[in-house]
């Protein structure tokens, strides 16, 4: 027998029988060569009338057909070899072999029951090929609305090793289940790209209602290299052959209408990823909602071979990660996120999606430490950072961004540092990261032992660096803000900062920008205030050999055995072309004043103050020179070194002790003409001592001769008044006596009279009482 059928030539033989007792049958053996869509269309309509009714539906039918190569829809294979047989609705496949299908041989037998009207049964089926990524294209050229297929040829075109000699061996299974739906059962196992693996699909329902059809299906793999299971469930993977081993597992029940109960994990050397919850397929795409967990005692490996590089890498990443996550409309919402990293903890709330082809991170976290070093140098390159013999780093910035997300999240931080430069604690920030740059903005932390608040941008503008900034500390610690410097109290500073440039040192030198310092209850040690008083004491112990050479000898010692305590001050600043500067400043003490002018060059990180202390000389003034002490301090910042020039000071010492010598020979001068004055007030004072003498010895002669004289007047005198007295004495004796007589007399002549009265009295009375008696 020879058909043609359009440009098919087939040849062999077609047996139709048709025995009383037994149903007719058809023997159809054919060979032919090329064969397309024509001559399919030809072929089948030997089998299907124009109605699709089944030309042989009353007999059996047995056929056996080569054909090749068969092209049909887009499709080609080298060759194709069937034998089939057709009882009473009843297919059975003995032989399906495809060969040479975009590099795959597909082959397959089986047993299918009410054919075609409901096919049940079971089928077994084979494909091998040295890669498999070809056949998926192809199918996906012809159903590109299908998901599964869509996936599978992007995850081959990111990886196309992952279906590299590949053997699928797959057995599936249907049955009617007599209440109108349909049982289906498939299990699959093979090997692909190294990944043995074996699933299995099971479920039942009505074939116009597929959603609403419970099933199961589980998933099992293993390869030797990780790196190809991550590209398989779509992640960017790179062939570095880092992760060593790794298994993945999942299991689902459910509908696809009512969403699957969902089990997943992927367990490596070290590391363990999984989620538990549910997925589900909605108008918007897949869904999938629950926990979702990470655990790996070394991240950076697998963060490697996902194409993500971080700055300082190699040193290890343990990562512990944990949260409910909600994934819908290409949205990842990942609540209550907690646990560690490099044994930092870790929470917060994060939305993640994609924008411009990155990762975007939205939300809330709160982290043990945060370094904004890695983005820098990220933003800048991997060499921009690096820093040679202690200068600042020249190399020029990329032309691009390297950042693998974007973000824009409010973080606190227990500790935020910015790289070697600088660490705040307890910082809160809100910060944006894009392809352009950083930006962090109502930032807050403590530094420096006051509060930090402020805002930077720093972008990356095709190699060009660009950096502004607003900065505020407030009741900071002047000797952790001067380390080493000797400066004590508070200071509260503002500064608002710009800068561009193609490398780091470039930024540095274009810095610009202006502020203010308020310094509160200031000391600054190593300036003596009261050493005036030592000074004048050890330039007096020298004496009038003091010079500038002595002066240098005990001067610096003296003058930083002490603090100077400043009052209360406010310092404008400036900075331009990397240096900054203030004007000149000055410090008031009740023993002296300290000014200085300062200015620090960020260029080379040194400090440059100049600098004079004047003393109060009180009584010590003198006229034309002040007791001054210049000073200077410079170096690398954190290493200054301080020096004094004593010079000023040396001359008011030199002419202090001139002046003193001047007045210690006029003094003595003036003791040599006092001595001649006192001796000529000797001799003149001991000639008026001598006529002194001379006179009052005259006078004491004509003293003691008056004395003499008034000696013998008084003799006389007292004679005379002794006899006068004595002739007083006896005419007052005589007086005396005559008076006492005369008195006696009286008295005798009185007591007479008294006593012849009294006589006369008696009588009387006699004889008053004589007659009374009478």
């Amino acid at each position: 027998l020879e058909l043609i059928l359009g440009k098919a030539k087939f040849s062999g033989r077609i047996d139709s029988s048709q025995p009383d007792d037994t149903r007719p049958s058809v023997l159809m053996q054919l060979e032919g060569g090329e064969l397309d869509v024509d001559g399919l269309t030809a072929f089948a309509s030997i089998f299907v009338s124009d109605k699709g009714a089944n030309r042989f539906s009353d007999r059996d039918l047995d056929f056996r057909i080569k054909a090749g190569p068969v092209s049909a829809g887009g499709l080609t294979a080298d060759s194709v070899d069937t034998a089939l047989r057709l009882r009473d609705g009843l297919l059975e496949i003995d032989r399906l072999s495809v060969g040479g299908l975009a590099g795959a041989s597909i082959s397959a037998t089986g047993r299918i029951k009410d054919f075609p009207a409901s096919p049940t049964g079971k089928l077994d089926a084979s494909v091998v090929a040295v890669d498999l990524k070809p056949l998926i294209d192809v199918a996906v050229q012809h159903y590109p609305d299908n998901a599964v297929l869509k996936g599978l040829a992007e995850r081959a075109a990111a990886y196309p090793e992952l279906f590299q000699d590949a053997r699928i061996d797959a057995v599936t299974s249907a049955a009617n289940n007599g209440d109108g739906t349909t049982g289906l059962a498939m299990s699959a196992q093979g090997k692909a790209g190294g990944s043995a693996f074996s699933a299995s699909l099971s479920g039942k329902g009505a074939l116009d209602r597929p959603l609403e059809a419970p099933l199961t299906l589980t998933f099992n793999a293993r390869n030797a290299d990780a790196t190809a299971l991550l590209a398989l469930y779509g992640l960017p993977a790179l062939p570095l052959g880092i992760l060593g081993e790794a298994t993945t597992d999942v299991s689902a029940k459910g509908t696809l209408g009512g969403g699957l109960a969902t089990r997943f994990s992927l367990a490596g050397n070290d590391f363990k990823a999984g989620f538990d919850g549910t997925i589900a397929d909605t108008p918007q795409g897949a869904a999938a909602k629950g926990k979702v967990s990470l655990e790996t005692a070394d991240i950076e490996p697998w963060l490697m071979t996902t194409g993500v590089g971080l700055p300082g890498m190699g040193t290890g990443m343990s990562t512990s990660l944990a949260a409910d996550a909600d994934y819908g409309n290409g949205l990842l919402v990942l609540s209550g996120l907690s646990g560690a990293v490099n044994e930092a903890a870790v929470s917060g709330d994060v939305n993640i999606d994609v924008k411009e082809g990155l990762p975007h991170l939205a939300g809330a976290l709160s982290l043990d430490e945060l370094d904004l070093d890695p983005m820098a140098v990220m933003l800048f390159g991997d060499q921009a950072f690096l820093v040679n013999d202690g200068a600042w780093p020249t190399t020029p910035f990329s032309q691009k961004s390297s950042l693998p997300f974007t973000a824009d999240l409010d973080l606190t931080a227990a500790s935020l540092a910015a790289g070697p430069l600088a660490t705040a604690y307890d910082a809160a920030l809100s910060l944006q990261l894009d392809q352009e740059g950083i930006r962090v903005s109502d930032l807050k932390a403590k530094f420096l032992g006051g509060e930090l608040s402020g805002l930077f941008e720093l972008k990356n503008n095709d190699g060009t660096g660009l950096f502004s900034g607003q900065m505020k500390l407030a009741g900071s610690d002047l000797a952790v803000v001067l380390p080493e410097a000797g400066i004590g109290g508070s200071g509260d500073f503002s500064t608002a900062l710009s800068t561009s440039g193609k490398s780091v040192d470039a930024m540095v030198a274009a810095l610009s920008g202006s502020g203010t310092a308020t310094l509160k209850g200031m000391t600054i040690a190593g300036f003596n205030p009261d050493a005036f008083g030592a000074f004048i004491a050890k330039a007096d112990a020298i004496g009038r050999d003091i010079d500038a050479s002595k002066t240098a000898g005990f001067v610096p010692q003296i003058a930083a055995a002490g603090s100077f305590p400043a009052q209360d001050t406010d310092i404008a600043f400036t900075i331009a072309g990397g240096t900054l500067r203030a004007p000149p400043v000055k410090f008031e003490s009740p023993g002296a004043t300290l000014s200085a002018d300062i200015t620090a060059d960020l260029n080379t990180s040194t400090v440059d103050a100049k600098g004079e202390i004047a003393y109060r000389p009180g009584d010590e003034a003198l006229v034309g020179s002040e007791p001054i002490l210049n000073f200077s301090v410079d170096g690398p910042f954190g290493a200054t070194k301080r020096q004094f020039d004593s010079e000023p000071l040396a001359q008011f010492l030199t002419q202090r002790a001139l002046e003193k010598e001047q007045q210690r020979v006029e003094a003595m001068q003036a003791a040599l003409l006092e001595k001649q004055r006192l001796r000529r007030e000797v001799r003149y004072y001991a000639a008026l001592q001598t006529e002194r003498e001379r006179a009052a010895e005259e006078l004491r002669r004509q003293q003691e001769a008056a004395r003499l004289k008034a000696e013998a007047d008084a003799k006389a005198k007292a004679e005379a008044e002794a006899q006068a007295q004595a002739e007083a004495e006896a005419r007052a004796q005589a007086e005396a006596k005559a008076r006492a007589e005369a008195e006696a007399k009286a008295q005798a002549e009185a007591k007479a009279q008294a006593e012849a009265e009294a006589k006369a009295e008696a009588e009387a009375r006699a004889q008053a009482e004589a007659k009374a008696k009478v």
